[in-house]
């Protein structure tokens, strides 16, 4: 049985008299509320964080294949680059959105 528990079962046997309990049952509350409340936030920092990880990773390679590929030899060769590099950003896009909005949608 936890502390939390026993104060309720306390409060219910001793429920004619008032014992200032209420008021100790009211700031423990608040201060959860405050614990949940600055929880949720670093949580949310946490998921947005990964999504930009994601995303600056996709950006990067996205720079590298760019520098890598630079002299373009043909004008299909160009077009087949960014073709190739679009899919690629979309797939770090749709990892990131994921990656933030599934969680996010849970917890809400």
């Amino acid at each position: 049985m936890g502390l939390f528990d026993r104060f309720i079962v306390q409060s219910v046997v001793i429920e004619g008299e008032d014992y200032g309990l209420n008021e100790v049952f009211k700031s423990i509350d608040d201060g959860i509320q405050k614990l949940e409340y600055i929880a949720d936030g670093i949580l949310l920092g946490m998921f947005l964080m990964g999504s930009i990880t994601i995303l600056a990773a996709g950006l990067l390679t996205f720079i590298i294949c760019f520098l890598a590929m630079f002299p373009f030899k043909s004008k299909e060769e160009k077009k087949s680059f960014w073709k190739t590099q679009g899919f690629v950003m979309l797939g770090f896009v749709i990892v990131a959105a994921l990656l933030f909005g599934i969680p996010y949608a849970i917890l809400a």
